[in-house]
């Protein structure tokens, strides 16, 4: 049953998901403890700060661009406007 309604896709993705949060989860301690060996505890929270604030500005620009270029056309998917 899960099958016919499209759940093989749906846990492709769920395992894709969870390999990246476990993989995250093994390596983000081994590289955070050798970026503090190499350049030190300050420097290593000035990169992870400057990624997160690169990030961020990336999805908010990308967040608006696609509010002002593509808005919305209904509430629901399929549902019509409301008049």
């Amino acid at each position: 049953m899960v099958e016919e309604q499209g759940g093989g896709a749906y846990g492709q993705v769920y395992a894709i998901f969870n390999m990246m949060y476990a993989g995250g989860t093994l390596l983000g301690p081994f590289v955070g403890g050798l970026l503090v060996d190499q350049i030190g505890f300050a420097w290593t929270m000035v990169g992870t700060g400057c990624a997160v604030a690169g990030l961020s500005i990336v999805l908010i620009y990308t967040r608006l661009i696609q509010l002002c270029c593509c808005p919305p056309t209904s509430s629901r998917i399929g549902a019509p406007l409301p008049k």
